[in-house]
């Protein structure tokens, strides 16, 4: 089928393990979109935890940000588009036939929201949202304890609106989200 995934032909353990800690970046394509336009991205991280609840399923607990903005003259810290999600992931035994390769697919349940801290304030939250996520991803084995791996997330949710006609109003729609685009991140498995 594909060469890349007879490379590792021996039998690897790392899909067996119980729990697992992933990190990485979680939205490369935007990343490389600022070479290509104008738009500035933001570059955002992931940090994600996984504890096997049966032989094919998976729960999931994810954490997605931007990465830390310092603006009015370095008085106030902003963290954007902060995703907390938390669901449940399958595999998908037809694609598995190559004991390095994980595929998987699922459906988290997420909470949105900016953080902002100021110097002489304590944190304040706004911009939130509440939805679910599809989830779409693969993983390869490195070793019997570190894989790579890209994952897709594509949903959607109710949000309040950027923008407000009227102060004091908090308007509220409907919005589709991607906080993961072919993420690019390593995983340790114990």
């Amino acid at each position: 089928m594909f060469p890349i995934l007879h490379l590792n032909a021996q039998y690897i353990e790392t899909f067996n393990n119980q729990q697992s800690l992933g990190v990485g970046l979680a939205n490369p394509i935007s990343l490389i979109n600022n070479f290509l336009s104008p738009t500035k991205n933001r570059a955002s991280i992931f940090i994600d935890f996984k504890k096997k609840t049966d032989s094919t399923t998976s729960w999931r607990l994810n954490i997605i940000s931007n990465l830390p903005l310092r603006s009015n003259n370095n008085t106030i810290t902003e963290i954007n588009n902060c995703y907390l999600s938390t669901g449940f992931e399958k595999t998908t035994p037809f694609f598995n036939t190559n004991e390095s390769l994980y595929i998987y697919y699922g459906a988290d349940l997420y909470y949105k929201l900016d953080i902002n801290r100021g110097r002489f304030a304590p944190i304040s939250t706004e911009q939130f949202g509440v939805g679910i996520l599809g989830v779409a991803g693969l993983e390869y084995a490195l070793s019997n304890s570190i894989s790579i791996a890209t994952e897709f997330l594509f949903g959607i949710g109710i949000h309040q609106l950027d923008y407000v006609s009227n102060p004091g109003i908090i308007q509220w729609g409907f919005k589709a989200v991607s906080p993961k685009n072919a993420s690019i991140g390593l995983r340790g498995y114990f």
